[in-house]
């Protein structure tokens, strides 16, 4: 009578032991199916990664100030973009090497990639309210007039005939003039190219050869206008007076691009 009761006992193990194998192979097929599942979750974000390092580059180019101004909301979306894609790459890399190594770092590799996306997260969610904030502050004043001439000239000596000014810029009696070799500098132009005039007669604004100075006793606003014509003297004289601005040109310069760079007065 004590044969069946052993029986019965050995075949209880036996269950257990085999209901504890499949309950360890279930857990690790679960496992491997979550680990396969974070592992493309990864690698998702790895290419929106730097399909964001690219966007923040064409954002770059594409919203450069022609005034020389800094556009302060766009340059926190660039710096979202670059902080968030470039941290996710490096950190990425880094543990996926270091897991090649060391054994533990492999088991929890997934779990520093999921904290990592969530710090990389939190911190685009505290640059993105940096963002609303400052979008919502005014500009805090005039920009630099060389810096705001050099970057309308560029766009200027394509758009023969037409005048086109640049936001308020401050003259300072710290920094007083403009020179035609400064603002011409990448541009493609001589500095013999540039002839600077002050057809309003701004009190302060003097033209001297080459140089544009301020000889005022205290920092002056105006905006810097500029006016090209790709056939010399003759034709930005008659794009002057087709502007309103009638004043004559002291060049010799004929059938090259010739730019008239001068100050005028801010009606803001």
């Amino acid at each position: 009578m004590l044969y069946p009761l052993f029986y019965c006992e050995i075949n209880m193990d036996l269950k257990k032991e085999d209901q504890d194998y499949i309950d360890s192979q279930i857990n690790k097929k679960s496992k491997i199916d979550k680990s396969d599942y974070y592992k493309k979750q990864n690698l998702t974000v790895l290419i929106l990664s730097f399909a964001g390092l690219i966007l923040a580059a064409i954002l770059g180019i594409l919203f450069t100030p022609l005034d020389g101004r800094i556009n302060i909301f766009m340059l926190l979306i660039i710096g979202v973009l670059l902080a968030f894609s470039s941290t996710y790459i490096v950190s990425s890399i880094i543990l996926g090497i270091l897991s090649i190594f060391f054994k533990k770092l492999k088991q929890n590799y997934i779990k520093f990639i999921i904290k990592i996306l969530v710090s990389s997260a939190t911190t685009v969610i505290a640059v993105v309210i940096l963002v609303i904030v400052f979008s919502s502050i005014p500009p805090t004043g005039p920009g630099k007039p060389a810096d705001a001439t050099k970057f309308l000239l560029k766009t200027q000596i394509n758009t023969p005939g037409a005048e086109q000014c640049t936001v308020p810029v401050m003259f300072t009696i710290q920094k007083p003039q403009l020179s035609a070799e400064g603002i011409t500098t990448d541009t493609g132009l001589e500095p013999e190219q540039v002839i600077f005039i002050n057809p309003q007669e701004i009190t302060g604004f003097e033209v001297s050869g080459s140089l544009l100075k301020y000889t005022g006793t205290t920092n002056q606003n105006v905006v810097m206008c500029i006016i090209c014509a790709t056939d010399g003297k003759t034709g930005l004289e008659l794009a002057l007076i087709n502007n309103n601005v009638p004043t004559s040109i002291n060049s010799t310069i004929e059938e090259k691009t010739l730019c008239a760079v001068y100050p005028k007065k801010n009606i803001n």
